[in-house]
C-alpha cells in the first residue's frame, strides 16, 4: 500500500521529532526544527482543504467580477476604466463544469489575478465613475466578500493553532463544503 499524504507527513514529522531533534545541540537549530515540525503538522491538518479553499475563493471572485463587469460596462468612459474592463473581459475565467476542474496552480494564478482586479475596481476609476448609489451597493457587496474571506482565513488559522482568538472561528470544512447560500448565512454569524 502506498501511504497517502497525511501518512507521509506524519512519518516525516515523527522522524524529525524522534530521530533528528534529540541529536541537535544548537538551540537555534532546535527552534528551526520545531518550526518545521509545526508546519508539517499544520499541513497534515489542512492538506485536504487546500483545493476546496482555492475553489471557494475562485467562485466568489468570479461571481463578484461578473456582477461588477455587467454593472460597470455602461459607466466606463475613461481610458483606465475601459482598459480594466477589457482586461476583465479577456482574462475572466469562462464557466467550466465541475468535470473540468482546473489544477491547483491554475486556480491560484486565476485567484491572484481576480483578487487584483477586484481591488483595482473597488478603489479605482470605475467605482468613482459609477456614482454614489452604485458605489454604496458595490461597497456592501465588497464588504460581504471580505467578510466571507476573513471567516475562511480565521478557520484556516484555527487549524494551525497559532491564534488564541481563532477558537471563535467557524469550522473550515463547514465553510468550504456548503452551498453558496449556506456560506452567505454562515459568514454573517
Amino acid at each position: 500500500m502506498v501511504p497517502d499524504l497525511a501518512q507521509t507527513l506524519a512519518g516525516l514529522r515523527k522522524t524529525l521529532v524522534e530521530i533528528v531533534l534529540p541529536e541537535l545541540r544548537d538551540p537555534f537549530a532546535v527552534e528551526q526544527l520545531k518550526t518545521v515540525v509545526g508546519a508539517i503538522g499544520h499541513l497534515e491538518t489542512v492538506h485536504e482543504e487546500i483545493y476546496p479553499y482555492e475553489w471557494t475563493e475562485h467562485r466568489e471572485y468570479l461571481r463578484f467580477l461578473e456582477r461588477l463587469r455587467s454593472a460597470f460596462l455602461p459607466v466606463a468612459t475613461d481610458v483606465e476604466g475601459r482598459a480594466l474592463l477589457a482586461e476583465v473581459e479577456e482574462r475572466l475565467p469562462q464557466g467550466r463544469s465541475d468535470a473540468r476542474l482546473p489544477s491547483l496552480g491554475t486556480l491560484r494564478r486565476e485567484n491572484l489575478w481576480m483578487k487584483s482586479a477586484v481591488s483595482r475596481i473597488a478603489v479605482g476609476p470605475l467605482r468613482r465613475a459609477a456614482g454614489e448609489a452604485w458605489a454604496r451597493e458595490v461597497d456592501a457587496e465588497f464588504r460581504e466578500l471580505l467578510r466571507r474571506q476573513v471567516a475562511r482565513e480565521r478557520a484556516w488559522i484555527k487549524q494551525a493553532g497559532v491564534d488564541p482568538r481563532s477558537g471563535e472561528a467557524r469550522d473550515l470544512k463547514a465553510l468550504l463544503f456548503c452551498t453558496e447560500e449556506e456560506s452567505d448565512a454562515q459568514s454573517t454569524r
